[in-house]
């Protein structure tokens, strides 16, 4: 079995404002973050094994953990799962918790892609947003994963943050391109039950931009990051041959496998995902049982609409013959209706043998996807 390998390590130095992950603040020399990189081995050994289509270490900060113990996890992948020496590598870094020598542990282990967490090159926005570092640990952290010979960094930039205005997202369009990064993410500010930000919108002490300014601000990076970029996703961007292949996975409805707590996985028909509760899941591994906490076989019918939705988030949309080779049914005899209903209001069109989301459709997806739901 060929899957992508996901493994989550929930440690960070704080919450930020807006997160809803798993994740939980943490000490350094916390025993607790050795213990459940033990039980996180242990999971890995007892999996079925096969072949890594590519390795993602995602948080949480991985890179709070330190490389050691990245570099022990990744050996207890290569001694359960063949790992070709082209497969993608990434660790999700923060500014501020690497610097040389951790790159180049981490490159010595293995590891070819970070996904660096910049989300603002402006330090009142930082503030805001509750993260721990500031516009010049973004760029000292850049250099030093380059000096150590990281060739594949991504940068992610959040926008549509309370008071930010189309300038201020000119002024981080310019910065992402100065920087020069191999792949780009920007993502719109979403405030989510639990966090930090949703309390004080529910205490009236913020007020979210309007959507028309956001899908402005979506826009403006599109049309200034495509000059150099690939848009090649949503919400992704990057130069040719470095489109994330791990997220590729996801969206393509390939086959993946989570490890660690609340991580998630879905083989073939079969999705499932792990306790989340850190304490719990260290438990469950500890006396050696299985950490998945929830699962389901999908049906067909749930299969075939989530393709749908996860292919039209790629900007190429979906391949009207590869669907009908994968799932022996033609897509657009099956979703005729919501085809001539989302083309009519000009959000989905077809073009060279694909279905895909129109300019207008890319900042309204929810409202196609949910047509196929």
């Amino acid at each position: 079995m060929s899957a992508g390998l996901y493994i989550h390590i929930p440690f960070c130095a704080g919450k930020c404002s807006y997160c809803s992950f798993n994740s939980i603040p943490a000490k350094k020399n916390s025993p607790l973050i050795k213990e459940y990189f033990e039980a996180l081995a242990l999971e890995i050994g007892r999996s079925a094994g096969g072949e890594a289509a590519s390795v993602y270490f995602g948080g949480g900060t991985p890179s709070f953990a330190g490389a050691e113990l990245l570099a022990k996890t990744l050996l207890a992948v290569r001694k359960k799962y063949s790992v070709p020496p082209e497969t993608e590598i990434t660790v999700e870094v923060n500014p501020g918790t690497a610097g040389t020598e951790f790159f180049r542990k981490i490159k010595d282990a293995g590891v070819n892609r970070i996904s660096l967490g910049m989300q603002s090159s402006d330090n009142a926005t930082l503030k805001y947003l509750g993260r721990f570092h500031n516009n010049s640990e973004t760029e000292s952290c850049l250099r030093e994963a380059r000096a150590a010979g990281i060739e594949n960094i991504g940068l992610d930039l959040i926008f549509g943050i309370p008071g930010q205005s189309l300038r201020d997202i000119e002024r981080e369009a310019e910065k992402l391109l100065s920087l020069a990064p191999e792949h780009i993410s920007t993502y719109c500010l979403s405030i989510d039950e639990g966090t930090g930000m949703y309390r004080r919108k529910e205490k009236g002490e913020l007020l979210e931009l309007s959507g028309d300014l956001a899908a402005d601000m979506y826009y403006l990076l599109k049309d200034r990051l495509s000059v150099k970029y690939s848009h090649y996703e949503l919400s992704n961007y990057s130069l040719p041959g470095r489109e994330s292949k791990h997220n590729q996975i996801y969206w393509n409805y390939n086959d993946y496998l989570g490890f660690g707590a609340g991580a998630a996985s879905k083989c073939g028909p079969r999705r499932m995902s792990n306790e989340s509760d850190l304490l719990k899941y260290i438990e469950l591994i500890k006396r050696n049982d299985s950490a998945i906490l929830f699962e389901e076989n999908l049906t067909e019918e749930a299969q075939l609409k989530e393709t749908v939705f996860l292919g039209l988030r790629l900007l190429r949309g979906i391949n009207l013959a590869g669907w009908k080779t994968r799932f022996g049914k033609d897509f657009l005899f099956l979703f005729e209706k919501q085809v001539e209903k989302l083309a009519g209001l000009g959000l989905i069109e077809q073009e060279d043998g694909y279905v895909k989301l129109t300019r207008e459709g890319l900042f309204v997806s929810n409202e196609v996807f949910v047509e196929f739901v």
